[in-house]
């Protein structure tokens, strides 16, 4: 590992270190912001050899042949090997399922791959929801676990294809204790959301009720382009790079080759002032086993009002970059943002506590993101050499009418634009407090960096300031100060849950 070069003494209180350690920025998600704060350490200077340097950071998981080969303890990477196992909707919903067991469908919605036995299963599933002259059972014992339950079979063909509109016989004495976590009374229209693999950003994402639905959006996806090419296995989220500006139409509508899942769609979320919300908050993992959780995050909002009827993606999708390209985007808040302060606020009206989310909801929370992480443990590093390396990860929640909250998703490489003034506070301080815990511990400096604090940003302050400036003004530090202190929260230490 390269040593830092001498400093040279300004003053008894100064020093300026030179540069000793090479950084490399792929290109996209606001490399700029990435940029700026490492480059708030004086002992990092940027380069534009992707192979030798110290720090790779990109949006992309890099392929086998890095870890095999360039990956070194002196040259480490913003993601880890083995983050599929959390960033794929699939893999996380049954890393959680057999970690938590039968409690797990109190944070998760079912969700199925809608290929083979899992189709089938998915089928009997809708059937089950869809068959309103079903008893519901009684609820399954507390020690009964998923995997010791009974697959529901129906009387006679075991493998039905509902597509032929058929209709199901169900043994009502015992079904899958899946089918058995949605409430009749909250399964009003039988919604499902249904979304590519591999994709984020709204990319491919519909809210369908019946099974032709289902079939018709996912032949529509497989068609081929001649500008659009899709067969790229290795960096799948690529897609959703390849039309520069699209409209809602493409995004939903996006040409992809991956297999899809489908999710039981919540049908009674908690709203904001009429409209559909998810609380995008942060983990961060390492390849030392040590884990964090952030302790801010911001509501991403829709722009038009929630109703259960509407096919409009920009109904049910919370999503920026579809919510963007929305006309009337912002028209009740800058960036379809809001604080946790706000969330308190409207929850007071309901539970009569000031704060309610920050004090109740927000602690459970973070014991579902810990329980995420601790779910995938050493596997996150992957097959392949991964010291030092981290990975930020961006959680989904959302919010249910009775105040129950939801594990949506994680996303690896979340998005860092400073796209509102909750943002614009929030994400350089983010950024900070990575590499704080990060880079700042991996390679050895002559002095203690201290704590940059950001300059506070107000919506006055936001909207008096020009597009292009926000750019630079968001990332400018105030100054060198030791009040702040790192927001992260260590929740797993060494693969143990602290």
């Amino acid at each position: 590992m390269p040593k830092p070069k001498k400093t040279k003494k300004l003053s008894n209180t100064v020093e300026i270190n030179k540069p000793a350690y090479k950084f490399y920025l792929g290109k996209g998600n606001n490399e700029d912001l990435v940029r700026q704060v490492l480059l708030t350490r004086s002992w990092w200077v940027e380069t534009d050899d992707k192979e030798r340097n110290n720090l790779l950071w990109q949006q992309w998981t890099p392929s086998r042949e890095y870890y095999e080969t360039f990956q070194k303890p002196q040259s480490i990477c913003s993601h880890l090997a083995g983050n599929i196992e959390l960033h794929s909707k699939l893999n996380l919903y049954k890393n959680v399922c057999q970690y938590l067991q039968k409690n797990a469908f109190k944070i998760l919605m079912p969700t199925y791959q809608l290929f083979g036995a899992e189709k089938v299963k998915f089928e009997n599933h809708f059937q089950y929801l869809s068959n309103n002259s079903v008893q519901k059972p009684l609820e399954t014992e507390a020690d009964q676990s998923p995997e010791l339950l009974p697959s529901l079979k129906p009387k006679t063909d075991p493998a039905p294809n509902l597509k032929n509109g058929s209709k199901l016989q169900f043994n009502s004495e015992r079904v899958p204790f899946e089918f058995q976590v949605t409430k009749k009374n909250l399964n009003k229209k039988n919604l499902w959301i249904l979304k590519p693999e591999g994709l984020n950003r709204g990319h491919g994402i519909v809210v369908v009720s019946s099974i032709s639905e289902i079939q018709q959006h996912i032949d529509e996806c497989r068609k081929e382009l001649p500008d659009i090419k899709t067969r790229s296995k290795s960096n799948p989220q690529k897609v959703a790079a390849v039309v520069a500006k699209p409209t809602i139409e493409q995004i939903v509508n996006v040409h992809t080759n991956q297999q899809f899942l489908i999710q039981k769609y919540i049908e009674n979320p908690l709203l904001f002032d009429g409209r559909k919300f998810d609380i995008r908050c942060y983990g961060l993992m390492t390849a030392k086993g040590d884990c964090y959780v952030y302790n801010r995050g911001y509501l991403r909002l829709t722009t038009n009002k929630f109703d259960l009827d509407s096919k409009d993606p920009a109904v049910h999708l919370t999503n920026n970059a579809v919510q963007k390209l929305l006309e009337t985007y912002c028209g009740y808040e800058e960036g379809n943002m809001q604080s946790f302060a706000e969330l308190d606020q409207l929850l007071q009206e309901k539970t009569h506590e000031p704060t309610y989310f920050t004090s109740v909801l927000w602690p459970k929370i973070i014991q579902s993101v810990t329980d995420a992480m601790a779910s995938v443990s050493k596997r996150i590093i992957g097959k392949y050499s991964c010291q030092n390396c981290f990975e930020l990860f961006g959680f989904d929640f959302m919010i249910t009418d009775q105040l129950n909250h939801i594990l949506i998703e994680c996303n690896a490489n979340p998005c860092i634009e400073l796209s509102s003034p909750v943002s614009w506070w929030l994400l350089p301080e983010l950024l900070d407090d990575v590499f704080d815990l990060t880079i700042d511990r991996t390679f050895s400096i002559q002095q203690n960096k201290q704590k940059g604090v950001f300059e506070p940003k107000t919506l006055e302050y936001w909207r008096k300031t020009h597009p292009e400036e926000r750019k630079v003004i968001g990332m400018r530090f105030q100054g060198q100060k030791v009040e702040r202190k790192n927001e992260f929260k260590m929740v797993i230490q060494g693969w143990k849950v602290v």
